[in-house]
């Protein structure tokens, strides 16, 4: 019969209270008190994983989950709650820290694109209104750069959280309008410069006959009345990041 042990953590599960755990080590980082906070108002008993335990002269010392008992005890509101936790006999102080700083070294951290498209599949009313607004334009979200692909994914989510619907929808009117879907019109950098020029001036609009894109391929544009154009101009904005603009 194979011998696949070298590929299967010697390892057993127990469920251990908090107040039996030590996680104070010297190789660990430093608590984020707002991170516990934030992790807590979003409370999900699915999302808890096990805990890394070295069980070393007896005591449970935490290696990996220091943050997510913190997190549980806050929750709870007793240190007496159990977790699951992974445990390791036979390691030494040397090992565990060895263990600590190679564990995050190989892993893949999730793109913010996987993340949203995620949120799409669960369901979520926010992600779902979102995607069905940058459709509205004939954009679609990518994870790159690309004709009519709208890659600045955690942007649009940082407007739509921040400042609604309506200021992501007029965002992207003025995207689209001033550069019809050029690639690097639609990365964060730019998407955020537009969303600033257009909390800069609100809605007061007038209509310049003469405007064009920025892409020359003639729309009107909409600059804001008695406003100077904004610094962006000199940048091949054309005073646009500080206006509003409507393809017609």
């Amino acid at each position: 019969m194979a011998d696949y042990s070298d590929f299967v953590p010697d390892v057993h599960f127990e469920k251990i209270p908090i107040k039996n755990l030590v996680s104070n080590q010297t190789y660990q980082r430093n608590l984020s008190i707002a991170h516990i906070q934030k992790t807590a108002g979003h409370f999900d008993v699915r999302q808890i994983n096990p805990v890394k335990v070295s069980r070393r002269d007896g005591i449970n010392y935490v290696f990996n989950g220091q943050h997510t008992i913190e997190i549980v005890a806050s929750v709870s509101g007793s240190r007496d709650t159990p977790v699951w936790c992974m445990v390791y006999d036979g390691m030494d102080y040397m090992e565990e820290a060895d263990t600590f700083a190679k564990q995050q070294k190989f892993v893949k951290p999730l793109m913010p694109y996987e993340i949203f498209m995620a949120n799409i599949e669960a369901g979520n009313d926010d992600q779902i209104l979102m995607k069905s607004l940058v459709e509205s334009y004939r954009l679609r979200l990518s994870s790159s750069k690309g004709p009519n692909c709208l890659c600045a994914i955690s942007t649009i989510e940082s407007i739509y959280h921040r400042y609604g619907l309506n200021t992501l929808d007029r965002t992207l009117r003025l995207c689209v309008a001033s550069w019809e879907g050029e690639p690097d019109s639609l990365t964060a950098n730019i998407t955020s410069q537009y969303h600033q020029g257009n909390c800069f001036v609100g809605h007061r609009l007038w209509r310049q006959p003469a405007g064009r894109s920025v892409s020359g391929k003639g729309r009107e544009i909409f600059f804001p009345r008695n406003q100077p154009q904004c610094a962006g101009a000199q940048n091949g904005f054309h005073g646009l990041c500080g206006g509003h603009a409507v393809a017609l």
